[in-house]
């Protein structure tokens, strides 16, 4: 493995030990704040520490870049409000783990990506793990 692919393995797994805190923080702050008032603190101080960074790179917004940030900012919506609802994060964050599957279906769906045979059994495992973390 390159130096910039270990590189990338590393960064993500940090983006996997923080949304693991997101997680755990998310399922804690849900106790006592509404569904909707973390849903808002949480996108408000995402707003507050990327205005520092738009300022210095200045990105060129798209309605493709201006669509993932709506579809994430409802995704957060709804599992705060999942939070709320249900008695047990861990569950509801394993269930929110098939995303990648999703992105998945929807490239093959939406951009006729062929499907590898290794793909489908890696999404029937995926299915399976989440079944019996969230079941």
């Amino acid at each position: 493995m390159s130096r910039v692919e270990l590189s990338a393995v590393a960064l993500a797994l940090g983006a996997a030990i923080a949304w693991g805190a997101w997680g755990f923080l998310s399922d804690r702050a849900s106790i006592r704040a509404a569904p909707l008032t973390l849903w808002v603190t949480v996108v408000l101080v995402e707003a507050i520490a990327v205005v520092p960074v738009a300022f210095f790179i200045r990105p060129a917004f798209s309605w493709l870049t201006i669509a993932a940030g709506l579809a994430g900012t409802v995704g957060y919506a709804l599992f705060f409000l999942a939070l709320r609802r249900g008695s047990n994060a861990a569950p509801l964050i394993a269930i929110t783990a098939l995303y990648p599957a999703i992105t998945l279906l929807l490239q093959v769906a939406l951009t006729k990506v062929a499907l590898h045979p290794r793909q489908l059994i890696g999404l029937a495992l995926a299915i399976i793990a989440i079944a019996l973390i969230a079941l």
